[in-house]
């Protein structure tokens, strides 16, 4: 049932009347390496929910991009997304958390340690 609802979903973010679509690719790809990437995602952000969400950005964000893979490169490419995903979802909550604590380089302020500030 999930897996319909996120094809479903990857098929309503992208435009019917989009050429660079393949969307047998996409199917292909989905179905072959979506359990693996979950699983990847899982172990790395460590909820089961934000693995979901992270796998479904990547395909809908790698929609035009498949098709014009070869077979081989598609793996690599889901995989390196997903590990860039999770990278960038860490950075956004570290950011958050400053910003959440008042953390002065949150806000952009300069840092009193560098010398270009010192007077």
């Amino acid at each position: 049932m999930q897996r319909m609802a996120v094809l479903a979903c990857l098929s309503s973010e992208v435009h019917d009347d989009d050429a660079s679509l393949d969307r047998e690719a996409l199917r292909h790809a989905f179905e072959m390496y979506r359990l693996r990437l979950l699983r990847l995602a899982s172990l790395l952000s460590g909820s089961p929910a934000i693995a979901d969400d992270m796998v479904q950005d990547v395909f809908v964000r790698a929609a035009r991009k498949v098709g014009m893979l070869d077979e081989a490169e598609i793996y690599p490419y889901l995989h390196r997304s997903v590990v860039n995903a999770w990278r960038n979802d860490v950075r956004h909550r570290k950011v958050a958390e400053r910003v959440e604590w008042g953390h002065p380089q949150a806000a952009g302020a300069p840092d009193e340690g560098l010398s270009l500030w010192a007077e």
